[in-house]
């Protein structure tokens, strides 16, 4: 997954996954033939949500993710755990 290409795609059909939301940028990744892996971060091997069919999903295109998307989604994740952990 590592060394794979990272793709923009919109969720098209939900499919009846409840962590899929209709008309929502997700990224993703291939998983074989007829599936992805998808994420909400530009970084699908850290941030995995599942593996889903293609067929939920528009045509996406290839992106170039930038160190400085990847460090802001990074510190995002981070913030939320901090919050999440504060709780307890």
């Amino acid at each position: 997954m590592a060394n794979e290409k990272i793709m923009k795609v919109t969720c098209i059909n939900s499919g009846g996954f409840r962590n899929l939301k209709n008309l929502e940028d997700y990224y993703v990744c291939e998983a074989g033939p007829n599936n992805y892996y998808v994420s909400r971060f530009p970084s699908v091997k850290k941030s995995l949500m599942g593996c889903y069919p293609k067929d939920l999903f528009n045509t996406g295109s290839e992106i170039k993710v930038r160190n400085v998307e990847v460090a802001t989604a990074a510190a995002a994740a981070k913030q939320f755990e901090e919050q999440q952990m504060s709780l307890f």
